[in-house]
């Protein structure tokens, strides 16, 4: 991402709102430690749109989820994942934008947003999520086919106050 390493260079300190497009092979370890920078973001949105790497990307550059670092931002309060038409091969662990939440270092986060149009948020993958950044959420947005969580939501988000649930037209649902 061209522009990231001149906004950590002039507005590390000051930038407390960050709206991020990236695609898959984009994010490498490189950019999260770009994105670990922004010491003072209390908002973030990292979005993948899925869209297939062009023929001049060397399909070795594209990223596994375990080769990035986490991301670490101590003063995050509110934070969207969004994946748009995942890919077919995306990992086991859930397209990169839901593995940095699963891997994540966010211990003032209280507001999360959650976006899917397609099965790359499952209820394996929605369960680690939650693990990860449930215990001081009060606000939780999910748009996606998982339901499965929702049993456990007492266990998983104790603080919860506040839940939206969207299920995309044409999901199917086991309940």
């Amino acid at each position: 991402i061209p522009w990231l390493p001149f906004l950590c260079g002039s507005s590390a300190l000051s930038l407390t709102h960050l709206d991020v497009g990236l695609y898959s092979w984009h994010i490498t370890d490189e950019t999260v430690q770009h994105l670990n920078t922004f010491m003072n973001l209390s908002w973030l949105r990292i979005a993948d749109d899925g869209l297939e790497p062009s023929d001049e990307i060397d399909a070795l550059t594209v990223p596994t989820p375990a080769t990035l670092t986490p991301i670490s931002l101590p003063r995050l309060e509110e934070l969207h994942l969004i994946s748009i038409n995942g890919r077919e091969d995306a990992p086991a662990s859930g397209c990169i934008p839901f593995h940095l939440g699963k891997h994540a270092a966010l211990p003032a986060l209280r507001r999360l947003k959650l976006y899917t149009e397609d099965d790359s948020l499952d209820d394996v993958v929605m369960a680690n999520l939650m693990d990860a950044l449930g215990h001081k959420l009060r606000y939780l947005d999910v748009h996606a086919a998982c339901i499965g969580f929702l049993e456990r939501i007492h266990l998983l988000a104790p603080q919860l106050t506040d839940l939206a649930c969207c299920i995309p037209r044409g999901s199917e649902v086991h309940l």
